[in-house]
């Protein structure tokens, strides 16, 4: 068995058809750099109806760019997932001691 992420969801019905096709984890990308790009509002929108889904589906993981700890902190409150998937210039040690 592979497991297979999934990035770029926008919407329940996205996620819905990952869960479908068995991926263990989806992506929600907020990046305005990328076509794929979801701001704080629709992470939030997105989270809120995901959890309204019946049964267990793949685990969220919010993708980001550069961000700083407070954006961070805004973020994952508003998107409440599963992993983080931090690119650009923040460390492992930085992440896990300030979140």
């Amino acid at each position: 068995m592979i497991d297979v992420k999934i990035c770029g969801i926008s919407s329940p019905a996205d996620y819905q058809a990952c869960r479908a096709a068995g991926a263990r984890w989806v992506g929600m990308v907020y990046y305005p750099g990328s076509p794929r790009h979801l701001d704080i509002s629709a992470l939030a929108s997105l989270a809120d109806q995901v959890e309204k889904l019946p049964s267990a589906g793949p685990q969220r993981v919010l993708l980001t760019v550069d961000q700083t700890l407070a954006s961070l902190r805004a973020l994952i409150k508003a998107s409440r997932p599963d992993f983080l998937q931090l690119h650009g210039q923040e460390t492992i040690n930085s992440a896990k001691s300030d979140l």
